[in-house]
């Protein structure tokens, strides 16, 4: 009997949660980063961003290390955007926080999230619910980022 059951082999037949959200996400998380044919592979994979070896072949691992989902508004957040997805960088986080945590691209002028250069001004925008929010064009990049920075603190503090 032994090795000839499905789950023997495979400890992700073992825990009954394969047909949870925890489950979708940990699949999500490994297709991004080790399926080159993944259509987010260039954003994880492609950038070097790895998945904790024990979590690669474990699911179980993966969720008693995370838990369950608060709710469904929260999805898998690395706290350092360019690091890997392993113990000490991954949380559930909802939306919100996620727009806060955005890398900033390597081709930014400013190399400041919410800030680029936009003909001989700093354009600053800043995303609200899923939307773009316009904050005007500056002489300098001291003052678009400080009216990014206000907009945070008056948008974000606002949505907690």
């Amino acid at each position: 009997m032994g090795s000839s059951m499905p789950g023997a082999l495979n400890p992700s037949y073992s825990h009954g949660l394969s047909h949870t959200p925890e489950y979708k996400t940990w699949q999500h998380v490994k297709d991004r980063c080790l399926n080159r044919d993944c259509k987010a592979y260039g954003n994880y994979g492609g950038r070097g961003i790895k998945v904790y070896g024990p979590w690669v072949s474990n699911f179980k691992d993966f969720y008693d290390y995370l838990g369950p989902k608060p709710s469904p508004a929260h999805s898998i957040e690395r706290i350092d955007n360019n690091g890997n997805y392993e113990p000490g960088n991954v949380i559930w986080a909802t939306d919100l926080v996620q727009t806060r945590n955005r890398r900033v691209f390597k081709t930014s002028r400013s190399q400041v999230c919410g800030v680029r250069r936009y003909r001989n001004k700093w354009m600053a925008r800043i995303s609200l619910e899923g939307k773009e929010v316009y904050l005007g064009l500056h002489s300098s990049l001291e003052e678009a980022m400080a009216v990014r920075k206000a907009a945070e603190l008056r948008y974000w503090k606002q949505m907690r």
